[in-house]
């Protein structure tokens, strides 16, 4: 198997090569239109290249990048900071809000008559429902 993938990958070498060399000969012979062409060309891919990449894409190291092209728009960026930032903050405050009113049903529980043991016990649930009626 290995021997296998040795030989096929010979084979792409010496294919590579004689495609260069055949490209190399007949650069020789392209005529001053043809050139201009092939030059405007290499412009546009390095042009396109030099653009941000999308959504998703591949670094030059391998690494996928996500959301590349957005770190380069600040002002997106900065939405979206102050936007986390205002829903981090409403949570916060909701939750304290709420520890407020946790706080008042234990002081209402711990001043009342009964005591808090009661409220535990079984037959509690039942008094309540039936003296409720």
């Amino acid at each position: 198997m290995k021997l296998e993938l040795k030989n096929s990958e010979i084979q792409d070498e010496q294919l590579a090569k004689k495609i260069a060399s055949l490209l190399n000969e007949q650069s020789q012979n392209i005529d001053a239109n043809t050139a201009s062409q092939l030059h405007y060309a290499r412009q546009q891919a390095i042009a396109n290249m030099a653009r941000p990449g999308s959504i998703i894409s591949m670094s030059q190291y391998g690494v996928l990048v996500l959301l590349g092209g957005y770190w380069h728009q600040h002002r997106l960026l900065m939405t979206m900071m102050i936007g986390g930032l205002g829903l981090v903050a409403l949570l916060t405050l909701q939750n304290l809000t709420n520890q407020e009113v946790y706080d008042q049903e234990d002081a209402d529980l711990l001043s009342s008559d009964l005591p808090p043991e009661a409220y535990l016990n079984e037959g509690f649930d039942t008094w309540l429902s039936e003296n409720a009626r």
